[in-house]
């Protein structure tokens, strides 16, 4: 099946209006979110890691950290 791209302002040739440009774009946003919140909570587990003296293994904190 071939694919085409229609870029925003312009309209489907083909007239397939069950995809929207603008609702893919709204989940990339999600997505990127997301991420970050994922990367805050693991450097919030490291600086605690490190403020308790580094006592135990790094990687065992880790997992018990992000479980939370």
């Amino acid at each position: 099946m071939n694919r085409i791209l229609v870029l925003e302002g312009y309209t489907n040739p083909f007239g397939d209006s069950r995809r929207k440009q603008h609702h893919l774009g709204g989940t990339m946003r999600r997505r990127r979110s997301l991420r970050g919140m994922q990367q805050s909570k693991f450097k919030a587990c490291v600086a605690e890691w490190k403020a308790s003296g580094k006592r135990g293994k790094y990687t065992a904190h880790m997992s018990r950290c992000l479980k939370k």
